[in-house]
């Protein structure tokens, strides 16, 4: 019966009605949009933080040294086009067969890649190697491999690099943490993965090779994997979906640990990895490079550290410069949102008390009316309480709709783009739906709020304005 007559209350007042849920539904994408914004603040710098503490330097080649390579490859590129095009013309006139253009093609791919080879034009694309520079007691680095776990690669962190690694987990631990077995290696990925994966899972560990000559296949290795722990994905959700690009003064995720909602981490193990390249093609590949010095380092000790990285063509950028440039600014931003998020929700909070307040005095002779007609006062209160719930539902609705057509706006814009420039296997397999369209926890709960204070104050309000209320004078008075 309640619902009943606040429906009726919705029919009664469309005009108002519609501002109401305009209003409700602009609160809910402003505090959702907000919360979502500030969840993504301090999230890369708490993750990385043990590995920026003291002397420690993220390595990479020279930029200026990298650009000089590139140019002589390009130099180098048009002049093997150059070599090449008279006898792709000659083939086209029949002129020669095409056994005489491949050997040509062979010829000049061994000159040049002699060439590059003298010249030493493929260095940056190699990993870096600080075995060689002085005074590092710590090495952060991280590889991609070939290694299969379901249908995803695995990366494999140098064990410094998962010591200094704070993820904030959701169940189980994580590598540095797990207990390590000989019947298996461990293994550490984001909660709510695609297939489905629990704590104590063993999984069968696969190989990308070569299976025969020239041909790419997938090898059954005798190797098991264990599941360790799940990563918080959801605390991590902001960065994983959007990435974190800086510039060299602060900390990014997409330089030191590019990571991705399907990727699965291990621990690098040298001697486990050579037993697998004596029977397979497997090298890993060394991506990121970060290293820390011995402490009590003295300055003139840093100094031979920076002459023999220069020398090496390498720079560096200071890792704990870069974490504090990072605390800082974060801390700032999440200063600035927290004012906009208070200023929002007291809006929001002022709102639905209007609302309410509003909603009775313009009901006042309706509700009058059914209390001589035989409702008491708590049912006149429950039909205002209901009105606004409903109001407030529908608001949401509408809020999390839009939300989801701007998601899979942006989710299909990528998917096409990533198709067409690539191929839709390739889309497939690093846009999903769930990158811009998803309900966090906070947001949630935000939400919850926000119907919560709605509720109360429809209950509320309309009980200290009947409490009041003379009936029989208000229908006088009002007629």
């Amino acid at each position: 019966m309640t619902l009943k007559y606040a429906a009726k209350q919705l029919k009664r007042r469309p005009l108002a009605t519609i501002l109401v849920i305009f209003q409700f539904a602009v609160t809910t994408l402003l505090i959702g949009m907000i919360l979502e914004k500030a969840s993504g603040y301090f999230v890369t710098s708490s993750l990385i933080k043990d590995v920026c503490l003291g002397d420690s330097y993220y390595l990479q080649y020279d930029i200026s040294y990298q650009v000089e390579l590139d140019d002589r490859l390009f130099e180098l590129s048009c002049e093997f086009d150059e070599e090449l095009q008279p006898y792709a013309d000659k083939l086209d006139n029949g002129e020669i067969t095409r056994e005489e253009y491949d050997s040509v093609l062979a010829e000049l791919n061994e000159k040049y890649d002699k060439i590059r080879e003298e010249e030493n034009l493929n260095e940056c694309f190699d990993p870096i190697d600080v075995s060689d520079l002085p005074y590092v007691e710590k090495n952060y680095a991280f590889y991609y491999t070939n290694l299969i776990c379901g249908n995803d690669y695995i990366k494999c962190l140098s064990s410094d690099y998962c010591s200094g690694l704070n993820f904030k987990m959701k169940e189980g631990r994580w590598l540095s943490e797990a207990k390590k077995s000989d019947d298996y290696i461990n293994l550490v990925m984001f909660s709510g993965n695609e297939y489905g994966y629990k704590v104590g899972d063993v999984v069968d560990i696969k190989l990308e090779t070569y299976i025969s000559k020239g041909n790419m296949g997938i090898a059954n290795l005798d190797l098991k994997g264990k599941i360790v722990g799940l990563i918080d994905y959801s605390h991590y959700k902001e960065v994983v979906e959007h990435g974190s690009f800086e510039s060299s003064d602060y900390l990014s995720l997409d330089d030191l640990l590019p990571i991705k909602s399907y990727d699965v981490f291990a621990e690098y193990s040298p001697d486990l990895f050579k037993s697998i390249s004596e029977k397979y093609v497997f090298e890993p590949d060394r991506f990121a490079q970060s290293v820390k010095l011995k402490e009590n380092i003295t300055e003139e000790e840093k100094n031979e550290f920076f002459s023999a990285a220069t020398s090496k063509k390498y720079q560096y950028t200071d890792l704990n410069q870069a974490y504090q440039n990072t605390y800082i600014r974060d801390k700032k931003n999440m200063r600035n949102d927290m004012v906009f998020l208070t200023i929002a929700s007291l809006i929001a909070i002022v709102s639905l008390i209007g609302i309410s307040a509003l909603s009775v005095s313009k009901e006042i002779k309706t509700y009058s009316i059914y209390c001589l007609n035989g409702m008491t006062r708590k049912q006149c209160i429950g039909i205002n309480a209901a009105y606004i719930s409903l109001l407030a539902l529908i608001s949401v609705c509408i809020a999390f709709a839009v939300k989801f057509i701007y998601g899979y706006l942006n989710y299909f814009k990528m998917y096409t783009d990533i198709s067409a420039f690539r191929s839709e296997a390739v889309a497939k397999e690093t846009v999903r739906l769930s990158y811009y369209f998803s309900v966090g926890s906070t947001e949630a709960a935000a939400v919850i709020i926000l119907l919560c204070v709605a509720f109360a104050s429809a209950m509320i309000i309309p009980y200290i304005t009947l409490k009041k209320l003379d009936i029989i004078q208000n229908i006088k008075e009002n007629g």
